[in-house]
């Protein structure tokens, strides 16, 4: 694929690791996918089954985002902010083919963090921010049957 190509993803993806010694907020997540982990953070509204999966913009981490967590949580979701390949806390090295792939892991790994938590997550709307936004419109296209919602910021 084109968008896979060295001359484009050098220009596509902008990687960075997290800071050594960073706490999370939130809880750790792992999804493998195809040889690598997809790392994130879920923030949990214990009161709500609705899971608000996050894609972030380039050049961010799901890190970043603690600083919004109370925005989304008191909006009466659960928030999961996913890191891609080569970001954050992940293995390998990000491009397009792998970041569409492992959003659709991460969208089948749903009932696996639920079951781990002990509960259950009957809706599930995904959202998009700038690069995140083609993950998210990509699985809005592809699994409209089990989504309940897209939302995109600065696509």
């Amino acid at each position: 694929m084109l968008l896979d190509e060295k001359s484009v993803t050098q220009y596509l993806f902008h990687p960075r690791g997290e800071d050594k010694g960073y706490s999370p907020q939130g809880i750790p997540t792992q999804t493998q996918c195809d040889g690598a982990v997809v790392c994130g953070y879920l923030h949990e509204n214990r009161t709500s089954d609705t899971l608000l999966l996050f894609f972030h913009g380039n050049g961010e981490i799901a890190a970043d985002y603690d600083s919004l967590v109370r925005l989304f949580t008191n909006c009466g979701v659960s928030y999961w902010v996913m890191d891609y390949r080569g970001y954050g806390r992940s293995t390998g090295a990000p491009s397009f083919s792998h970041m569409i792939q492992d959003a659709e892991k991460v969208l089948h790994d749903i009932p696996r963090l639920a079951k781990t938590l002990g509960r259950e997550f009957r809706h599930t709307i995904v959202m998009g921010r700038s690069l995140g936004s083609a993950s998210a419109i990509h699985l809005a296209a592809t699994h409209a049957d089990v989504l309940n919602g897209l939302i995109l910021d600065s696509p």
